[in-house]
């Protein structure tokens, strides 16, 4: 895979920009939307997702975006670098990034899993109006010589050149990495194979967008190493339609106890079903992964909601909005790269990869300068 170094643009402000920083696109409503610009606050989500999205909403929003910059309150790193996105708790560190550009059309990229069909138009005008790509996808590499989850523990992240504090009290920095460090980073990771973990449409989107500059191609991207994963938190759902699983019932237990028993159900392994009565857990074949039983069982996805919060579902259950609940495991990461690696797309709304880096560190303009 092809990375590239990048004239990065951000927040003059160094240091703390809480206030500035958002949650990705796809995660932004428009309760959300006025949560983070209440009281006239600048946050990114006026640029990433303004409401209602529309054609005038995006000219709208992007002549702020040009008056900040022209008053010097958005500026760029002048030179390309590639740069670190570390996501601490306390003393911890919870998760390490490499942030770089990538080629839409590098061969050597892969998505993971079939997508629902969602009209891109939306995004493809955004591109248009900023001719800027302004959040990342998340991509894997096996990593096969630990080049990159070394480097990225290596990294000192003490010099916080950009940070910021998310809901759950977790520091996420990001910071420009040594300029030395360029053509070692580029060369250890050019016969990496990629595989798109979050963003499928963003990357899309970009493939489908026309600019007139040489760099539009390029992509914003997020690249942690596999090594640094070892499970894969799952998709959750939520069914409006009564379901019946032909599969062989490991447990029952009564509705009354799914709160004091969820996590022993969650670390079972096996497809969980949960209606106002009773929780089912069912095994399922050896030869496929739960996700897939499931998939060929569910024929019509018109009646299915796609959630991670359990409690959300539980709460849709007992409201009578949903017949039932269904539970998925983990999945592990070497099930993950063994798929993958026979070219095998998983289902759509399969995998849920955490934790998600926010949007308004930094982003690229087509036509800057790359390496």
């Amino acid at each position: 895979m092809e990375i590239y170094s990048f004239t990065a643009f951000h927040l003059k402000s160094k240091g703390d920009i809480s206030s500035f920083v958002a949650p990705p696109y796809d995660q932004i409503d428009k309760e959300t939307f006025k949560q983070l610009t209440g009281r006239g606050r600048l946050n990114f989500v006026t640029f990433t997702r303004p409401f209602p999205p529309n054609e005038q909403t995006f000219h709208s929003s992007f002549a702020k975006y040009q008056q900040l910059k022209k008053e010097g309150k958005i500026i760029n790193t002048e030179e390309p670098y590639f740069f670190t996105y570390s996501i601490l708790k306390g003393r911890d560190t919870i998760k390490k990034f490499l942030i770089a550009l990538v080629d839409v059309r590098d061969p050597k990229i892969y998505p993971h899993e079939n997508t629902l069909d969602k009209p891109l138009q939306e995004r493809i005008k955004h591109l248009e109006t900023f001719n800027a790509d302004l959040e990342p996808i998340y991509l894997l590499v096996e990593d096969k010589n630990f080049f990159l989850s070394d480097l990225l523990n290596r990294e000192n992240i003490n010099s916080r050149w950009l940070y910021a504090k998310d809901n759950k009290n977790q520091i996420h920095v990001v910071t420009p990495l040594k300029r030395s460090l360029i053509e070692q980073i580029k060369h250890n990771l050019k016969n990496e194979i990629a595989v798109i973990a979050d963003g499928h449409h963003r990357f899309k989107a970009v493939k489908l967008y026309n600019n007139s500059s040489n760099n539009r191609w390029l992509k914003l991207a997020v690249i942690d190493s596999m090594r640094n994963i070892k499970n894969i938190a799952p998709i959750h759902r939520g069914v409006k339609t009564k379901i019946y699983l032909d599969l062989p019932i490991t447990e029952t237990v009564p509705y009354k106890d799914v709160e004091k028993r969820l996590q022993s159900i969650l670390s079972s392994g096996k497809i969980t079903v949960i209606n106002k009565e009773k929780v089912i857990l069912y095994d399922h074949p050896s030869t496929e992964l739960p996700v897939e039983t499931l998939n060929r069982a569910i024929k019509d996805v018109n009646n299915v909601l796609y959630e991670a919060d359990i409690t959300k579902l539980l709460k849709m259950l007992n409201a009578g909005h949903i017949e039932n609940v269904i539970l998925l495991p983990p999945l592990e990461i070497e099930k993950f790269v063994e798929k993958i690696k026979n070219k095998q797309l998983f289902p759509p709304k399969s995998t849920r990869f955490l934790p998600k880096p926010l949007s308004g560190f930094i982003w690229y303009e087509y036509g800057n300068k790359i390496l």
